[in-house]
């Protein structure tokens, strides 16, 4: 009899493993992906990876982005995002940029840029936004800054400020100053001014549409809750403000 209690609670513990990684994996899947941005502007061909693998698709204005989504361009290809916390996004051209999940105790967003240029907007003085790369983290803190992603890590702020920070040490800039970061251990360079050659101009030109529209769109796919957002937005050729209520998640 007890050689047959020892195989019977072995099967017994092993159907309970089976059972708890099923209902694991089963409540993984039925978690609904988080919806974070909507795209306000395309040129060529830009496409977008879902998570999973699944086989690219292209991209079209006025489409929900959701965590873990990728944007790729490619060769004279463009795009813009907003974001619901409140950043807009410009993406250059050969550019990889993945929308990560939010994090930390404030709820920042981030995204990864793995390699490629993006231009960043703040909306509003509230929002906070982190652009993270293999070589650093570039905190957005204030409202314009340019980030590069190639053999270095490049940043360089237009208004406002940025904290570049990684393993190694940090480095504060404001407003007309850039840096640079590299791998292999090495703390972001010390900051210094940028010559009138450093600001770049691939982001002019990109005239994004009915963005006050497409914001109305976004803030509907949020959770419970509510919260008030004033930001800043270009209509007809000028800064216009207006409040939009987004839905919580």
């Amino acid at each position: 009899m007890k050689r047959l209690v020892r195989p019977l609670a072995l099967l017994g513990m092993g159907f309970l493993a089976i059972y708890g990684l099923s209902k694991v994996v089963e409540s993984q899947e039925a978690e609904p992906a988080q919806v974070a941005a909507v795209i306000t502007f395309v040129k060529g061909k830009v496409v977008v990876v879902r998570p999973g693998g699944g086989e690219p698709v292209r991209a079209k204005k006025g489409e929900f982005l959701n965590e873990g989504d990728i944007v790729r361009t490619g060769p004279k290809e463009k795009a813009a995002v907003a974001f619901m916390e409140g950043a807009e996004v410009r993406i250059n051209e050969n550019t990889e940029f993945e929308v990560s999940r939010q994090g930390g105790p404030k709820k920042e967003r981030k995204v990864f840029l793995p390699k490629g240029q993006v231009w960043t907007r703040l909306l509003h003085h509230n929002a906070e936004f982190a652009i993270r790369t293999t070589a650093a983290v570039a905190a957005v803190r204030g409202t314009e800054a340019d980030v590069e992603m190639s053999n270095l890590m490049t940043v360089k702020v237009y208004e406002g400020t940025v904290d570049l920070m990684n393993k190694a040490g940090s480095t504060a800039l404001t407003a007309g100053q850039m840096s640079q970061a590299g791998g292999q251990g090495s703390a972001p360079a010390p900051a210094k001014q940028m010559s009138q050659g450093d600001y770049g101009k691939w982001q002019q030109g990109m005239r994004i549409k009915n963005i006050e529209e497409l914001l109305k769109q976004l803030q509907n796919q949020g959770g419970s809750g509510e919260k008030k957002l004033k930001i800043q937005i270009e209509k007809d050729g000028q800064q216009k403000e207006v409040e939009l209520k987004f839905k919580k998640k």
